[in-house]
Formats: structure tokens, sequence, C-alpha cells
């Protein structure tokens, strides 16, 4: 456990630190899906025994699209001077989900047709949640399911507050729900998709993550992922080890980014619409979230940073599948 704590406690670093970026003049979607000019990785994966019981006769063939969403971090300011001196000055501002589901509707219309095509050259049919929910039934438990709250839940919710002291925000697109697994880890989470998985008729289940960080002046795109999660291949083993058993694996995962760099994007018109406040009970100052008032966004090229990262992710994940018997 405390091995999983470790690495969970290294993955929640690495998902804050790439969400709050420094944009590069000059930078854009499109220079960055050119060539290898963007970071592109290939993480997680069924372990060597799983590996072998990858049989590619039963490589997924429908895939349900679950969750497309924008994950924002916003800025934080502190005066040490003024805490010094009696004070407790600080400073929030950033996107709120309003923002955040306008973006990642603009980029879920732009990938979906890229993403239909990349699935379709492997063989595999990728289904929005309005292709694949086929009864009122499926609706219901779509539209329901939540991520448990188990104790790594909140440990992964506790450390990732501890580190992130800046605002947030989140939003799915449109006609998608908001199942933010970039957050998760843990056995009750895969226990919860694949109930889900098996009530939808699916062979497999995906999520694209967007992670972008918002200011005063623009919002910077840091990166996105996919994940990919299906049933576990190996069998259920005798009880006494079917504890250390998942029903779900996660069959691969992809990020494409820059690290600490990103791309400005979208900008704020100098009248904000300001449709969200929170004043802190402690302070008493007032957090002011953003969600609409753009003066412009560029989204030309977006497409292609979701097509590197397909063709990366999918190629991985049929690799890994041709290993099994």
């Amino acid at each position: 456990m405390k091995i999983l704590k470790f690495v969970l406690a290294a993955t929640l670093i690495v998902v804050m630190t790439a969400s709050t970026s420094f944009a590069k003049k000059g930078d854009s979607f499109e220079n960055w899906a050119k060539g290898d000019k963007a970071y592109k990785k290939v993480w997680f994966g069924p372990a060597p025994s799983q590996l072998k019981h990858m049989d590619p006769s039963k490589h997924p063939k429908r895939i349900g699209l679950i969750s497309f969403y924008v994950y924002d971090t916003g800025n934080f300011k502190f005066s040490a001077m003024a805490a010094t001196y009696g004070g407790s000055y600080y400073e929030e501002f950033g996107m709120n989900s309003r923002g955040a589901n306008m973006f990642a509707t603009e980029f879920a219309q732009r990938s979906e047709p890229v993403l239909k095509a990349r699935f379709a050259e492997r063989d595999m049919q990728l289904l929005t949640p309005v292709e694949f929910l086929e009864t009122e039934e499926q609706t219901q438990i779509y539209l329901n399911f939540r991520l448990p709250e188990s104790g790594m839940q909140k440990f992964a919710k506790g450390l990732r507050g501890f580190f992130e002291k800046n605002p947030h925000a989140d939003g799915a697109a449109d006609g998608y729900a908001m199942i933010p697994t970039h957050l998760w880890m843990d056995k009750e989470m895969l226990v919860t998709l694949e109930e889900m998985r098996v009530s939808l008729g699916l062979d497999a289940l995906a999520v694209v993550t967007n992670l972008t960080s918002s200011n005063k002046k623009s919002v910077i795109f840091s990166g996105a992922s996919m994940a990919i999660y299906g049933p576990n291949p190996e069998p259920r083993p005798e009880e006494k080890y079917a504890k250390y058993w998942w029903p779900a694996l996660v069959y691969v995962g992809g990020t494409f980014g820059k690290g600490f760099k990103g791309i400005e994007f979208a900008y704020w018109s100098k009248e904000k619409e300001t449709t969200n406040s929170i004043t802190n009970p402690i302070s008493g100052t007032s957090t002011t979230y953003y969600g609409s008032g753009i003066e412009r966004a560029e989204y030309d090229g977006y497409e292609g940073v979701i097509d590197a990262l397909a063709r990366k992710t999918l190629e991985e994940m049929e690799s890994r599948f041709r290993k099994g018997k």
C-alpha cells in the first residue's frame, strides 16, 4: 500500500505540474503537432503476466468514449510580507466550469472525426455517448455514474489539494459526462468502470483529458491525454489470491504535451464576464472565476495534437495485444 501511495503521489505531482504551464510566444497547436516537437509518451498498462493473456482475437471492437473534458488550474498569489506583518493577502482567479465546458465542446467537435478515423484504421469502432446509449436503462446508468469515494480516492484528493493551492475548474464537452479519471488510480475505480462497461455492452472505455491553466489574460493549453480501459484478460485466481486481482485494466494511456510549456490559445476580452465569485471565509478575500467574455480563441491545429496522441497510443495498445497468446 505504501508503494502504491508513493506511485500515486508521484502521478498527482506530474498532473499538477503539467497543468500549470508557461506559454512560449508564437507557439501553436499546429506547431506542436508537427514532427516530435511535442512530448509524446505512452504510460501504464498491463503487467507481464497479463500481457501473456492478451488474446489478439479478443482485441476490443466497440469502444465507448465516455468522457471528454477540460481540467483547468487558475493562478494563486500570496504575500509573505503581508502575512509577516499581520495580513493574509492573496489573490486567486481562473476559469469556471462554464468556460471549461465551452472549450471542451470545441475540442471534442474537432477531435471526434480524427479519433474515429484512427480507431477505424485498427478495426475498432469508437462510439460517442449518443451512439452507445441504446436504451433508457443504459442512459440512466451513464448519467448517474460516479467515481467511488474510497480510501485511496480521499487520499488522492487530499494530496492534490495539498500541492495545488490555486483554484481549478472542470467541464465536460456537451453530450459527455464529467468522469475525471486522471485524478483516480485504484481498484475501486476500475471496478466501477468495469461494471459500467458491461452494462453498456462495450468492449472497452476511453477517456480524453485536456489540461489547461488560466490567468487574467488568457487560457493556456498544457497537454492532452487518452486512456483506454478494458476487462482483465488474466483469469480470476483462486479465492486466496482474488483480492489482488482487479476486474479491469488500463489497457493503455498516452500523453501529449511539453511539460511546463503550454500554448496560449484563448484570450479574455477587456470586459470579462464574471460568472462566479467565492469569498474565503478566513481571509475575506474573493476568488473570481471567468467563464465567458472571450475576445478570441485559436483552435486551429488542435485536431493535429489529438491525431498524434491517438496514433501513438493505439499503436502501443496494438503492440501489447500482439504479445499475447
